[in-house]
């Protein structure tokens, strides 16, 4: 994963489904088994102190990360 989505300024705002494809081509490339993207948003929000919040996109309801 690059490590500028590891802080969370990289991460505010990037919707959570991103971030979790990220990590899960980060596992694959890396050989090691991912973990659910309800355990990983979780890790990621307490690691971070950053929340998951719903909002619009395109007229789309997705949840993104904010600080």
């Amino acid at each position: 994963i690059d490590e500028e989505y590891i802080t969370a300024d990289g991460m505010n705002g990037r919707t959570t489904m991103a971030a979790y494809e990220d990590y899960s081509e980060w596992c694959a490339h890396a050989g090691t088994m991912r973990m659910s993207q309800k355990k990983f948003g979780r890790r990621l929000c307490m690691h971070l102190g950053m929340v998951s919040k719903p909002t619009r996109i395109d007229g789309k309801s997705v949840r993104v990360y904010a600080i």
